[in-house]
C-alpha cells in the first residue's frame, strides 16, 4: 500500500490535469504496482500547484490489521570492502551475515535488533574486462564490497538525535571490530573485511505499516478508472495516520495518496486499488 502527502494543487480525482514531471510506483504487497505522473503543472478548473510533500508506501500486508503511526527513522549506509565479486555476492545474500550486520548496528545504537532493519547488497562488481579498466588517474576501479542499508527506529525513551550521534561517533575500525566478531560463527569468519565508509545518518518520517515514503510526488488522477483503480475516501481534511489508517482498514486498498490542499479543491485522502 502507499502513501503520498501534497501541498498545493494536487491533482483532483476524476479531473484532467496536464504538466510535466516524473513518475511514482508504488509496489503492493501481493507485488504489482501502480504507477502515475508526479502533479506539476495545471489542474481542471485553472487551479495552479505544484504538489510539494508526498509519501508513498509499501505495505506488509493486506491481511491483517495494523496500527498505523507515524514514527521517525534514522538511516545510513555501511560500506565494506570484500576480497573479491564472489565473497561480496555470497556475504549480501547470506542471512547469517545480515544478522551479523544488524547485531553490530544495535549494539552500536543501544537499541534492540528488532528496531534495526538491513537490506545488503553487493557494489563495485563489473564484468571480466571492465574490471581491468582505470579511470583518468590510472587507478583501479573500487574494491568489490557489501554494502549495508539501515533503518533504525528509535525505541521508547531514545530519541533519534541520540541513535544519530551514536552512528556519527562510530570509528570505522570499531565498527569493523564489532562486524567481524558477529561474524565469528558464520561461513566468513576468517574472511578479510574492511569498512571502508559509513554515510552521515538522516532521519525520514514514515508509517508503521509501510516501508518506503516518498515527499513531493502524486498521481494524474485522470490516467486511471474511478472506483476501480482510485477511490475518493475523504474530501473533507484529514491528517496523514488517519488516511493510512483508513487505507489499512478498507479490504482492497493498496495506495493512499493524502493531499493537503489550502485552497481545499481537492480530496484530502485517496485510495489505490486494483494494482
Amino acid at each position: 500500500a502507499a502513501a503520498a502527502t501534497t501541498t498545493g494543487a494536487a491533482t483532483a480525482a476524476a479531473t484532467t490535469t496536464s504538466g510535466a514531471g516524473g513518475t511514482v510506483s508504488a509496489t503492493t504487497a501481493a507485488g504489482a504496482t501502480t504507477s502515475g505522473a508526479t502533479t506539476n503543472g495545471t489542474a481542471a478548473g485553472g487551479t495552479n500547484g505544484t504538489a510539494t510533500t508526498a509519501t508513498t508506501a509499501k505495505a506488509t500486508t493486506t491481511t491483517t490489521t495494523i496500527s498505523v503511526v507515524q514514527i521517525q527513522v534514522v538511516q545510513t549506509t555501511a560500506t565494506v570492502e570484500a576480497p573479491d565479486c564472489n565473497t561480496a555476492g555470497s556475504m549480501s545474500t547470506d542471512p547469517t551475515v545480515k544478522n551479523a550486520f544488524i547485531k553490530t548496528m544495535a549494539n552500536i545504537t543501544g537499541v534492540p535488533e528488532a528496531n534495526v532493519a538491513c537490506t545488503t547488497t553487493k557494489k563495485f562488481c563489473r564484468r571480466r574486462l571492465q574490471t581491468e579498466l582505470f579511470d583518468s588517474a590510472r587507478r583501479k576501479l573500487a574494491t568489490p564490497s557489501v554494502q549495508a542499508d539501515f533503518s533504525v527506529t528509535a525505541p521508547s525513551g531514545t530519541t533519534t538525535t541520540a541513535i544519530s550521534s551514536s552512528i556519527s561517533n562510530t570509528q570505522l575500525t570499531d565498527f569493523q571490530n564489532a562486524l567481524v566478531q558477529n561474524l565469528a560463527n558464520t561461513n566468513y569468519s576468517n574472511t578479510s573485511l574492511k569498512v571502508s565508509s559509513i554515510s552521515t545518518p538522516s532521519t525520514s518520517s514514515q508509517l508503521t505499516g509501510y516501508t518506503k515514503c516518498y515527499f513531493g510526488q502524486a498521481c494524474y488522477f485522470d490516467l486511471y478508472e474511478a472506483n476501480t483503480q482510485y477511490e475518493i475516501n475523504s474530501r473533507a481534511a484529514v491528517d496523514l495516520v488517519t488516511c493510512g489508517q483508513q487505507c489499512a482498514n478498507t479490504q482492497g486498498c493498496e495506495a493512499f495518496e493524502h493531499i493537503v490542499d489550502k485552497n481545499k479543491k481537492q480530496p484530502s485522502c485517496v485510495f489505490w486499488k486494483a494494482g
